[in-house]
Order: C-alpha cells, then structure tokens, then sequence
C-alpha cells in the first residue's frame, strides 16, 4: 500500500490527496501533500475524488435519483446531487464510504436541509470496519430532531483506537417511518479523523 505520513499526519495514498494543502519537505527535500483539514473531502460522483468510493445497497429511483455520493457532497439538499435516499422498503438499508486507507476518525457529523423532513434521520449507527464485512458500531443517536437547515457534529466517545477504512451510516426510524419502512434521506455526513497509529 503506497500510504505515506509528514509529522504524524495521514498524507497521500496512492499519490491522491486526502483533502489537505501542500507543505515542503526538511533539508531541501520533495514537497509533500499532508493533510491539514482532517475530514474526508466532498464527493462528486460515486468514485471521484479518487480514491473514495461511495456505496449504498440500494438507491432510490424516482425523482430525484439520489445516488450515495450525494450524501458525502458539497450540497445539503433534496436533490440528485445533494442526499441519498434509499429505497421504499420493509428492509434496513445502509451508505457507505471507502477511503483507501485506514483512518483514525474522532467525530462525524449529519446535516439535514428540514425540506423533506419526513424521511430526516432521527435514530441510527455510525459503523466502522477493516474488511468491508465485519462492522462494529462507533456511535448510536435515537429521537435526533430537526427544525431547520442544520449540522449536528457527534464526537464518538471512547475515542476509537483501531483505524478503520470502511464507515457507514445504518438508518433506523426515520422522522415518520418505523424503522425497516419508507425511504431513508441522508442529505450530509462529513467524517473527521486524525493521523494514522
């Protein structure tokens, strides 16, 4: 795996940046690419950017059609590039994002734009896996509520020690559905996280 640190921080994989700036290297080396933000950047189609990759298991395809990058996007909002949405179904349903490299993550947060607060999450788990296969369960929120266009940040406590590549957000009520009924709507998730171990 071509992973690389500068001063403790996760930098590149594969030579892609991980969402930071550029910095120089000691003693008159190569300049490096290290990352400053700390959070997984915005996704613009399921695959890019390189190397991210957004999944869900299913995907609603109405009007609109929203794939699982919109709910890692630049935009907050009911539309085709602004939330996922799962199928109308009886079935628990997930989405889901690869990052390439193990990560350390702190928090996490959820924003909803309250314009299809119907479907808004209300109860759900944020999981973290090594294999994509085995999940183990971060955080869990019940009874979330939402009024407004907002962003709600949620700092897992104990802090993980074990550095995860695959993380997913697994839906249960929505604001007027049971869990396991009616489409699941994330319109925002943003994951932080710190240097490697």
């Amino acid at each position: 795996m071509n992973l690389y640190k500068y001063q403790n921080r996760l930098i590149t994989y594969n030579n892609k940046l991980l969402g930071g700036t550029i910095g120089e290297g000691g003693g008159g080396g190569p300049s490096y690419v290290y990352d400053t933000s700390g959070y997984i950047p915005y996704m613009t189609t399921d695959v890019l950017p390189e190397p991210f990759v957004a999944s869900a298991d299913s995907t609603y395809y109405g009007s609109p059609t929203a794939q699982p990058w919109g709910a890692f996007s630049s935009t907050m909002e009911y539309s085709a590039s602004g939330c996922w949405v799962s199928t109308n179904d009886d079935v628990q349903h997930w989405c889901a994002i690869d990052v390439s490299a193990s990560i350390l993550v702190y928090k996490y947060v959820i924003g909803d734009a309250f314009d299809e607060n119907v479907r808004s999450p209300k109860d759900w788990e944020f999981q973290g896996s090594t294999d994509n296969s085995n999940w183990t369960t971060l955080d869990t929120q019940s009874n979330q509520s939402w009024s407004a266009p907002e962003e709600k940040s949620y700092t897992l406590s104990p802090e993980p020690t074990t550095a995860y590549r695959y993380f997913r957000y697994l839906p249960g009520a929505s604001q007027t559905a049971a869990a396991g009924s009616g489409g699941r709507l994330l319109e925002r998730m943003q994951i932080y996280y710190k240097h490697l171990p």
